[in-house]
């Protein structure tokens, strides 16, 4: 890892920054999987929490062509296992299905999650909840 990344991880251990500083360019992404190989368990629920805020805007309505932050995330928070960030993006692209199938960034998903996002369409089609 980088300086800057080992900054970051040392401001968290010992100051009990539960932000990244502005002025630090580190991609949360990158330090999500830091935090998850150390076993940084605070630090890798802040980063999830900056992708909620940042890539999800909370999970509020979508905004006309505007579903692929939300797209990336499912795919980011699919390879590094954080499966309540993946279920909740799921959960956001099942809900608004309509207009994520019709941005570019759904067709450059991995099949393996197109696929899952068909099936849980499906499953929720059928569902008697």
């Amino acid at each position: 890892i980088s300086h800057v990344e080992m900054s970051v991880i040392l401001h968290f251990i010992y100051g009990g920054i539960l932000d990244f500083p502005d002025k630090v360019d580190v991609g949360y992404i990158r330090m999500l999987g830091i935090a998850d190989m150390y076993g940084l368990d605070g630090l890798k629920e802040v980063a999830v929490y900056i992708l909620k805020r940042d890539y999800c805007n909370f999970f509020q309505k979508p905004v006309p062509g505007k579903q692929q932050p939300v797209l990336e995330c499912m795919a980011i928070a699919h390879s590094l296992g954080v499966e309540n960030l993946y279920a909740a993006c799921m959960k956001w692209v099942g809900k608004h299905f309509a207009k994520c199938l019709s941005e570019r960034s759904f067709a450059s998903l991995p099949t393996e999650l197109q696929n899952n996002c068909l099936v849980m369409l499906i499953n929720s089609l059928v569902s008697t909840d």
